[in-house]
């Protein structure tokens, strides 16, 4: 979600993120996600931007866990599960990778 860290974002192609609104855009969508587990809490932001005929407008859209659809709840479940999924396997490889290091320079 943090796209200004990385200099490449990918819209039909590589841009910059320097440049990566141009006169062919008509809408941009910044979509947030909110989440505190420990208090079974989310709440998912859509900010939209028009562009039409040279006027700018914009609408602001806020959907908590509880509003949603049970099949909207059950896929933002099942991401939500599939990213700490992600996170575990990362930590294993992290450490696994730091096993590997540790024994190389004992040797």
């Amino acid at each position: 979600l943090d796209m200004f860290s990385v200099p490449t974002i990918y819209r039909k192609g590589m841009k910059s993120t320097a440049n990566w609104i141009d006169l062919q855009t008509a809408e941009v969508q910044l979509v947030n996600v909110f989440l505190a587990p420990n208090q079974r809490v989310g709440t998912v932001m859509t900010i939209s931007w028009s562009i039409n005929a040279g006027k700018v407008s914009g609408d602001v859209d806020t959907k908590s866990f509880v509003q949603m659809s049970p099949e909207e709840r059950d896929s933002w479940y099942w991401i939500n599960v599939t990213v700490g999924i992600l996170a575990g396997l990362d930590l294993v490889l992290l450490a696994i990778s730091i096993f590997y290091r540790w024994m190389h320079r004992r040797e």
